[in-house]
C-alpha cells in the first residue's frame, strides 16, 4: 500500500484558514457597511478560492452567506420578520447558479441589498413624520415604494413629505428607495 504525501495533509489545512481569514475580513466589512471592502474581498475570494469551488458548493457558500447577512441584519435591530422574508426571497435565486460569475452577481446583489440604508438612520434623531415615512419604507421593501403611496398612507402632500424627509435626512426619498 502506497502511503500518501505527507505535503497535502497541510496545504489543505492552510488554504482553508486563509479563505476563513478572508471570509471574517469579508463579514466585517459587511457588518461596518464598507461596501468598497467588501467588494475588493469578494472579488478576491472569487479570483483565489471561487473558481476550484464546485456548482454545489457555490451554491451552499451563497446560502450561507445569505444567512449570515440574515443574522447581522437582525442583531441590527431590523424587525425579524421582514429579514426572514428577505432571506427566503434570496434562498430562491440559489437555482440560479450555473458557474462563478452568477454566483458571484447573485451574492453581491444580496450583499448590497443586505446593506440597505436604515442601520444609518437612527429613528429618535428625526420628527415624527420622518420617522413614519422610514418606517412605511422599512415595511415595504419588497414592493415598489413611491412618494405618492406614501403620501397617501400619511395623508400629507407628496412635495410636503419629499422636502421635509430632504431636510432632515439630506437625502432624497427616491435615493433612499433605491439603495
Amino acid at each position: 500500500m502506497k502511503k500518501k504525501n505527507t505535503i497535502e495533509a497541510y496545504v489543505i489545512p492552510e488554504e482553508i484558514g486563509e479563505f476563513y481569514k478572508l471570509e471574517l475580513l469579508f463579514f466585517c466589512h459587511i457588518k461596518d457597511n464598507n461596501q468598497k471592502g467588501a467588494h475588493i474581498v469578494l472579488t478576491n475570494m472569487t479570483k483565489y478560492f471561487f473558481q476550484d469551488f464546485s456548482l454545489q458548493e457555490l451554491k451552499a457558500y451563497y446560502i450561507s452567506m445569505v444567512t449570515l447577512l440574515a443574522r447581522v441584519e437582525m442583531e441590527q435591530g431590523q424587525p425579524v420578520h421582514l429579514v426572514f422574508e428577505k432571506q427566503r426571497h434570496y434562498f430562491g435565486f440559489s437555482d440560479s447558479i450555473f458557474d462563478v460569475n452568477s454566483a458571484v452577481d447573485l451574492m453581491w446583489k444580496a450583499i448590497l441589498s443586505f446593506f440597505h440604508c436604515f442601520h444609518a438612520y437612527p429613528k429618535n434623531k428625526y420628527s415624527m413624520l420622518v420617522s413614519s415615512m422610514l418606517n412605511y419604507i422599512e415595511e415595504h421593501l419588497h414592493e415598489p415604494i413611491t412618494l405618492k403611496k406614501m403620501s397617501v398612507f400619511l395623508g400629507q402632500h407628496e412635495k410636503y413629505l419629499g422636502r421635509k424627509f430632504l431636510k432632515e435626512t439630506n437625502y432624497t426619498v427616491k435615493k433612499i428607495c433605491v439603495a
